[in-house]
C-alpha cells in the first residue's frame, strides 16, 4: 500500500519538468547576481547585502532536493551557510543546516543528518524562532524514524506536535499528527496511528486542504488494509479517490486506484483488482511516473500469476524489472526476482525459478530484508525440492524457517516496546496532571492571600469576616486539592501495577515462548525431512540427513525440558512471592 510519502514521492515526480524551470531560473539569477557586484564593487567580499544570494542559494538547493540530485544541493547549501554566517544571517544559517541535514538524511548519513539538524535547532531556539524550532524537531525525529529507533522519533515528534500547538500552525500540526501516525504503524499500534490520522484529517477539513483531506484518508485506508478491514480500508481510499478526482490530481487517482487493487487482490477478486490496476498503470504512462509505472507493472504480473495466466505475468513483470534496472529500485528489483521466480515455479520451470530465486536473494541480503529473505528461501526450497536436490531444499527450508521466526520475534519486540512505550506515556500524562493540579492550587492560595492583603483596609467587624470568609474558603480548596491529589497518586500506583502486569505478561509469553518456537520448528523440519529421507536413494545422503534428524529429535528434547524448567521456576518464585526476581534477568 502507497502511504503519504510515498504519494508525495509520486507528486514530487509529476511536477520535476516545472521545478527543472525553476532551478535554470535560480541558476541564472544567481550568475547575474555576481556580475553586477562585480561590476559595481571593487570589494567581492560578502555583506549585508548578500541575503539575496544567500535566500537564492537556499532556495536553489532546495528545489536540487526535489530532484534527487543531492550533490549539488550539498554545494549549493553550503555555500549559502558559509556567507551567511559572514554576514550573520541567523534565519539563513538554521535553513542551511536544515537543508544539509534533509540531504543527509535521505543520502542514510544519519551522523551528519542529526549534526546538521541539531545545529539548526541550537540557532532557532536562541533566536526565538517557534516554527522553525518545531521544524527541527519535526526533521530530527524523522532521522530516528528512518533508523527504526521509534521512541526517539516519537519523543522529537511530539515536541514539534507540542509547539505547533502553542503556536497555532495548522499545517504543522497536520504534518505531525501524520508523522506520528507513521511511528505507530510501524509499531503495529493501530488504533493510535488511526487516532492521529483523524487528527491530521480534521486539521485539514478545517482548513479546506483538499490535497491533505485526501492523502489523510489514503494513510486511515492504509492501517485498515494492515488490520484486514477490508471494507474500511476500501471505504476511506474510494473517498480519497472521488476527492483526488474533484481537484484534478492524476498522481493521487493513479495511487488510489492502485491500494484498491491490491485490497482487491487481497480478497481474491481478481477481476476487479485487475481493473483497477490496469487504470492506475494507464494513468501513469499519461504522466510518465517511471517508478509507480513500474509498480503497477508488478501489481499486473502478480494478479495474472494468482490467474493463472503465466505468459501475461511474465511480460509485464519483465517491463517491470526493466523500469526498476532504470531508476536503480533495488527492493523493487529483488521482489520482481523474486516474482518471476515464483512464475517460472507455477509454471514447472523449476531450474529456471532457482536462477530468478538467487537473484533475488543476492539483493535482499544487500538490503538485509528480512521479509524478502524469507520468501526467496522458501522458493529456493520449492525449487530444490521439484529438482530432486532434497539437501539443498532441507537447508534452504531450514533458513526460511530461520528468517520466518526473525520476523516473528520482531513483531514480538515491536509489541513489548509498544507496551513500554505506552506505560511510560501513561506515567508522565498522571504526573503532569499531579503537578498541574498542585501548581493551580498553590496558585489559588497566593491569590487568596494577596486579596486579603488588598482588603486589609476595611475595618473591624468587615474584616473579620472577609478573613474567615477566605480562611473557610482556602480550607475548603486545601481539602479538595488533598482529595484531587490523593486521586491522582493513586491512579498513578494503579497505572504503574497495569504497566507492570503488561509487561509481565509478556516476560512470561517470551521465555515460554522462545523454546515452544524451537519444539515447533525442529519438528516440522522432522516432518519434512522424513518424507525426503524416504525419497533419498544415495546412501550417504540418507545416513547424514538421519543423522541430523537426530539432532533435531535432541533440540526438540532439550527445549521441552527447557520449557519445563521455565514453569517450575516460575512456580517456585511464585510460591516463595519472588517472581519479579525472575523477570530482572533479561530473557534469552
Amino acid at each position: 500500500m502507497k502511504n503519504t510519502f510515498t504519494l508525495c514521492l509520486i507528486l514530487l515526480a509529476f511536477i520535476s519538468f516545472a521545478q527543472n524551470e525553476r532551478i535554470d531560473s535560480l541558476q541564472h539569477a544567481l550568475i547575474n547576481y555576481d556580475a553586477q557586484k562585480l561590476e559595481h564593487r571593487k570589494n567581492f567580499l560578502p555583506d549585508e547585502s548578500d541575503t539575496t544570494k544567500v535566500n537564492m542559494l537556499n532556495a536553489l538547493s532546495a528545489e536540487l532536493i526535489m530532484v534527487s540530485n543531492f550533490t549539488s544541493a550539498e554545494k549549493y547549501a553550503n555555500e549559502a551557510l558559509t556567507i551567511a554566517k559572514q554576514i550573520g544571517f541567523k534565519k539563513a544559517i538554521a535553513i542551511s543546516y536544515g537543508t544539509l541535514g534533509i540531504i543527509y538524511n535521505m543520502q542514510g548519513n544519519y551522523a551528519e543528518a542529526l549534526k546538521n539538524h541539531m545545529a539548526a535547532l541550537k540557532v532557532r531556539e536562541e533566536s526565538g524562532d517557534k516554527n522553525g524550532t518545531a521544524n527541527s524537531y519535526n526533521n530530527i525525529g524523522r532521522v530516528f524514524y528512518e533508523q527504526a529507533k521509534y521512541p526517539e522519533a516519537l519523543k522529537y515528534y511530539f515536541v514539534a506536535l507540542k509547539i505547533r500547538q502553542e503556536t497555532d500552525d495548522k499545517k504543522g500540526l497536520s504534518a505531525s499528527y501524520g508523522n506520528i501516525g507513521s511511528v505507530y504503524i510501524e509499531l503495529g499500534n493501530y488504533p493510535e496511528a488511526v487516532k492521529n490520522y483523524f487528527a491530521a484529517l480534521k486539521i485539514h477539513e478545517e482548513v479546506d486542504n483538499k490535497n491533505g483531506i485526501a492523502a489523510s484518508y489514503n494513510d486511515i485506508g492504509n492501517v485498515y488494509f494492515k488490520e484486514g478491514n477490508y471494507s474500511e480500508s476500501l471505504k476511506n481510499h474510494f473517498a480519497s479517490l472521488k476527492i483526488m478526482k474533484e481537484i484534478g490530481n492524476k498522481a493521487g487517482i493513479a495511487n488510489s486506484y492502485s491500494n484498491i487493487g491490491l485490497i482487491y487482490q487481497e480478497q481474491g477478486n481478481y477481476t476487479d483488482a485487475l481493473q483497477f490496476c490496469l487504470d492506475a498503470l494507464r494513468i501513469e504512462e499519461e504522466i510518465g511516473v517511471k517508478k509507480s509505472l513500474s509498480n503497477s507493472y508488478l501489481n499486473i504480473g502478480v494478479l495474472y500469476t494468482r490467474k493463472g495466466e503465466y505468459t501475461e505475468a511474465l511480460n509485464n513483470l519483465f517491463i517491470s524489472l526493466k523500469m526498476k534496472e532504470e531508476i536503480g529500485d533495488v527492493n523493487g528489483l529483488a521482489i520482481a526476482y523474486f516474482s518471476i521466480g515464483d512464475v517460472k515455479l507455477e509454471n514447472h520451470e523449476a531450474a529456471e525459478a532457482r536462477q530468478w530465486f538467487m537473484k533475488g536473494l543476492n539483493l535482499a541480503k544487500e538490503i538485509k530484508s528480512l521479509e524478502l529473505l524469507e520468501n526467496l528461501y522458501g522458493g529456493l526450497a520449492k525449487a530444490d525440492n521439484a529438482l530432486g536436490n532434497f539437501k539443498g531444499a532441507y537447508e534452504n527450508h531450514k533458513l526460511f524457517v530461520l528468517y520466518r521466526d526473525s520476523l516473528n520475534n520482531e513483531e514480538g519486540t515491536k509489541r513489548t516496546l509498544q507496551t513500554k512505550m505506552q506505560y511510560e506515556f501513561d506515567k508522565k500524562q498522571v504526573a503532569d496532571s499531579l503537578k498541574f493540579s498542585q501548581e493551580k492550587e498553590l496558585s489559588a492560595v497566593k491569590l487568596q492571600k494577596q486579596k486579603a492583603v488588598t482588603y486589609g483596609g476595611f475595618a473591624g467587624i468587615a474584616i473579620t469576616i472577609v478573613l474567615l470568609f477566605f480562611v473557610y474558603r482556602n480550607y475548603s480548596k486545601q481539602r479538595i486539592a488533598n482529595q484531587k491529589l490523593k486521586e491522582a497518586q493513586e491512579q498513578l500506583i494503579k497505572s504503574e501495577k497495569m504497566a507492570a502486569f503488561g509487561m509481565m505478561a509478556s516476560r512470561v509469553s517470551h521465555e515460554i515462548q522462545n523454546p515452544l518456537n524451537f519444539v515447533t520448528n525442529f519438528s516440522e523440519m522432522s516432518e519434512e525431512m522424513v518424507n525426503e529421507i524416504m525419497k533419498m536413494n544415495n546412501e550417504q545422503e540418507r545416513n547424514d540427513a538421519l543423522q541430523d534428524l537426530i539432532t533435531n529429535l535432541q533440540k526438540i528434547n532439550h527445549h521441552s525440558m527447557r520449557a519445563d524448567a521455565i514453569v517450575k521456576q516460575l512456580q517456585e518464585h511464585t510460591k516463595k512471592g519472588t517472581a519479579h526476581e525472575y523477570f530482572e534477568v533479561k530473557p534469552e
